[in-house]
C-alpha cells in the first residue's frame, strides 16, 4: 500500500505527464523552437499544430519554411512519425514510420542569385566545425519505412525561357502527384540512402513515371539507382543509373553539368512516351525499341555505347552512337559508328515516316555498316550497303529537310554488281559495275529525281548484252539523259 508520500510523487508524475502531454504546452515548447531556428535561419519558420503523444506518437500541421526571398522551400501539411529510439551518444535517432501527405519542394535558383535557394539551409545542417581538433558530429535520422502521398517537387532556374521545341521545360521542372513507400530510409548529414519500392509522378509537362523503383543513395556528389526499374505507360527501362556532379549547384544546369552512366538491360522505349521532350520527336511517337548497351555523358553530349536497338520484327541496329545537343533534337548533331544495320524497306520507311518508293521495296532487305554523321535529316553517310538485289559502298550528303521529293544530295557511289532491272522491275537491265560521283541531286521519287553524274560504269547489263567501260558524265531526271557517254568496248566499236 502507497504511503501518503507515495501518493503524491504519484500525483505529481501523473500531473508532469499530463502537462507534458497537453497540446498548449507542447505548442508553446514547438513556437520557442521555431523562433531560435527562423532567428539562426534569418527566415520565418512556421508549424501550425504540432502533438506529441507519449510514448512515440509525433504530428506534425503546416510546416512552412520558406528561402531567404521569402517563397516557400518546404511545406509539410502533415507528418506523422513514430519514434523508435534515441541515441545521444551514438547520434541517432530512429523511427519505425513516417508519412508525409500534401507536401511542396520548391529547389532552384532565383533571378540574379548564383546559389541555390536552398544552400543557406544546407549550411545550417552541416555547419562548419568549431574545434577541428575533434571529430565531426553527424547525426543520422533512420525511418525504417516511409511514405510521401500528393506531394510537389520543383526545380527552377529563374530568368531562363522555357524552350519553344518542346513542352517539357529544363528551367521549370515539376513533378506532381508524388506517392511513394520506401524502406531503410537513412538521412546521414546531408546524404540519404533508402529502398524505393515504388514511386508514382507527373511531370508538368505531361511526362508520366507509373512505377519507379531502385535502391538509392543521394549526396552532394551523385545520385545512384541500383536495381532499378521505370515504368510509362509504354516503356519499362533499367538497370542501373548514375548521375554525377560536382556539387549541389550542378543541379541548376543538369542538361550541361550532370554526368551519366547509366547500363540498360531488358529495356523497352516508347517515342510516344518522350514526346513531350521534343516537338520533332511527335511524326515517330509510334515507334517503340527495345533497347540494351551503355550510356554516359551529359544529356547535352550523350554517348550510347555497345549498343543493341530493335524495332518491329527485322530491324536491328548495332554500334555507338553519340549525340550533342539534346534535347533539341533538330539541332542534335549526330555520330554514328554503325557495326551493324539489318532491316527491310517496309519498316525503315515506317520507323522514319516516309512514304516507300515501290523501287527501294524492291531491295527486299538492307543491311549496313559504316558512319553517319551530321543532323538526322541532313547527314552523311559513308559505309557498305548489302541488299537483296547487291552491294552498294557509299559516301552521300542527303539533305531530307523538304521531304523526298525535295531531297538533296551528292557524293560518291561504287558498286561491284547492283541488279537495277531487279530495282526498277525491267527485264532489259540487268546488273551495273561503276564507281561514279554523283552532283546536284535534287528529289528521290520515281516522279521527280535529278542529278549530274560523272565517272566510269565497268558493267552494264542492257537489251541482252554487257556493256563495258562506260564513261559517263551528264545529266539523269524522271524523263530524260542529257550528257555524254563514252564506251570503250570491242564489240560495239
Amino acid at each position: 500500500m502507497l504511503s501518503i508520500f507515495g501518493w503524491f510523487m504519484l500525483c505529481i508524475l501523473l500531473l508532469i505527464f499530463s502537462f507534458l502531454n497537453s497540446l498548449s504546452f507542447q505548442n508553446f515548447a514547438v513556437d520557442k523552437i521555431t523562433d531560435k531556428v527562423s532567428k539562426d535561419l534569418g527566415i520565418q519558420v512556421k508549424i501550425k499544430n504540432f502533438a506529441f503523444r507519449l510514448p512515440n506518437s509525433l504530428v506534425l500541421n503546416g510546416v512552412n519554411i520558406p528561402d531567404q526571398k521569402g517563397d516557400t522551400l518546404f511545406y509539410f501539411d502533415e507528418i506523422k512519425a513514430s519514434l523508435l529510439s534515441f541515441h545521444n551518444s551514438k547520434h541517432m535517432v530512429g523511427f519505425s514510420n513516417v508519412v508525409i501527405k500534401n507536401s511542396f519542394i520548391n529547389f532552384g535558383t532565383h533571378e540574379g542569385d548564383s546559389v541555390g535557394n536552398y544552400a543557406f539551409f544546407i549550411n545550417y545542417l552541416s555547419p562548419p566545425r568549431k574545434d577541428t581538433t575533434k571529430p565531426k558530429v553527424i547525426w543520422t535520422l533512420a525511418f525504417e519505412k516511409a511514405f510521401i502521398h500528393n506531394t510537389t517537387f520543383r526545380y527552377f532556374n529563374g530568368g531562363s525561357k522555357a524552350p519553344d521545341f518542346m513542352k517539357f521545360n529544363p528551367n521549370d521542372i515539376r513533378f506532381e502527384k508524388i506517392t511513394g513507400n520506401f524502406e531503410n530510409l537513412k538521412v546521414i548529414g546531408d546524404s540519404l540512402s533508402f529502398i524505393l519500392n515504388d514511386l508514382s509522378t507527373v511531370e508538368h509537362s505531361g511526362f508520366i513515371v507509373e512505377h519507379f523503383e531502385a535502391n538509392a543513395k543521394i549526396h552532394s556528389k551523385g545520385l545512384e539507382f541500383d536495381e532499378l526499374k521505370i515504368l510509362t505507360p509504354n516503356s519499362s527501362i533499367g538497370n542501373t543509373a548514375y548521375f554525377r556532379y560536382e556539387n549541389w549547384k550542378s543541379m541548376s544546369d543538369f542538361i550541361q553539368n550532370v554526368e551519366i552512366e547509366a547500363d540498360l538491360v531488358n529495356s523497352f522505349l516508347s517515342i510516344d512516351d518522350l514526346k513531350s521532350f521534343g516537338d520533332a520527336l511527335l511524326p515517330y511517337a509510334r515507334n517503340e525499341f527495345s533497347l540494351e548497351g551503355d550510356v554516359s555523358g551529359t544529356i547535352a553530349r550523350l554517348k550510347f555505347k555497345n549498343a543493341k536497338i530493335k524495332t518491329l520484327k527485322e530491324s536491328l541496329l548495332e554500334g555507338r552512337f553519340d549525340l550533342t545537343g539534346l534535347p533539341d533534337i533538330d539541332n542534335t548533331y549526330l555520330n554514328f559508328d554503325i557495326k551493324n544495320l539489318h532491316t527491310v524497306p517496309e519498316e525503315l520507311f515506317w520507323v522514319l515516316d516516309l512514304p516507300l518508293p515501290i523501287e527501294v521495296s524492291r531491295l527486299s532487305r538492307i543491311d549496313y555498316k559504316g558512319r553517319v554523321n551530321g543532323f538526322y535529316n541532313n547527314l552523311v553517310a559513308f559505309g557498305d550497303i548489302e541488299t537483296g538485289q547487291g552491294s552498294l559502298k557509299t559516301d552521300i550528303n542527303l539533305d531530307i529537310r523538304e521531304g523526298l521529293n525535295n531531297a538533296l544530295y551528292a557524293g560518291k557511289l561504287k558498286s561491284n554488281g547492283f541488279d537495277l532491272g531487279g530495282v526498277f522491275a525491267n527485264k532489259q537491265l540487268g546488273k551495273v559495275e561503276l564507281s561514279v560521283d554523283l552532283k546536284n541531286g535534287v528529289g528521290m521519287t520515281p516522279k521527280k529525281f535529278s542529278f549530274t553524274i560523272d565517272g566510269k560504269v565497268s558493267k552494264l547489263f542492257l537489251s541482252g548484252y554487257t556493256y563495258k567501260n562506260i564513261n559517263l558524265e551528264g545529266k539523269f531526271s524522271e524523263t530524260f539523259f542529257y550528257g555524254k557517254a563514252n564506251i570503250n568496248d570491242p564489240n560495239v566499236k
